[in-house]
């Protein structure tokens, strides 16, 4: 998901060793991040019975990721009603009645390879459910693929665009997105914010 920018203090990219901009120190940018996330799951607790946490390990923060996912284990220790999960595959699936979702941040597999990976990796949650969901990152514009067996999803992101991503074309929106799945039908309906009423 690239929650983090950058991995650590050098500001560049685990293995492409690309250039990346980073407002801040990095100690700086850890402790924000990890604020964040934290009041997040806080807010969502007022509304929800439950909230899982898993942190999609990107190309930009393949090690920041798991930090944070453990970071917020141990922060929630006594809050019986978050669950973080700390995987360590790059495939993360959560069966919601009828609803399998997976999720990936898009790095490490092809989009076709999918439904297959899925299918694949957790074939009783496959057959047991009627609506299949992949949401990924990575490319961070909008993409909407009916696939075989499952829909595939990509979104937007709320991060400014880089030095390096801004040379290379890049000029996708920012946004965010939230989905609501029913139990028995799918996805019943969705909110998109973007970043000019975030601001607003």
């Amino acid at each position: 998901m690239d929650w983090f920018h950058a991995d650590d203090g050098d500001n560049r990219t685990p293995r492409g060793n690309n250039p990346l901009d980073v407002d801040g120190r990095y100690h700086k940018v850890i402790q924000v991040g990890f604020e964040i996330a934290v009041e997040m799951i806080k807010a969502a607790l007022k509304k929800h019975k439950k909230v899982h946490w898993r942190s999609a390990e990107g190309n930009h923060n393949t090690h920041s990721a798991i930090m944070l996912s453990y970071y917020l284990k141990a922060y929630f220790k006594d809050e019986e009603r978050v669950i973080v999960h700390c995987s360590p595959s790059m495939f993360f699936y959560h069966q919601f009645g009828k609803n399998l979702i997976g999720i990936t941040h898009g790095h490490t597999a092809k989009p076709a390879n999918l439904p297959g990976i899925m299918a694949t990796d957790v074939p009783k949650l496959w057959g047991d459910s009627e609506f299949r969901y992949w949401y990924c990152g990575h490319i961070h514009h909008d993409v909407v693929k009916e696939m075989p067996g499952c829909k595939l999803e990509t979104f937007r992101t709320l991060a400014s665009k880089d030095a390096w991503h801004s040379a290379q074309g890049y000029r996708s929106g920012q946004d965010l997105k939230t989905i609501t799945l029913h139990k028995d039908y799918g996805e019943v309906s969705r909110n998109t914010f973007n970043l000019a009423l975030i601001n607003s």
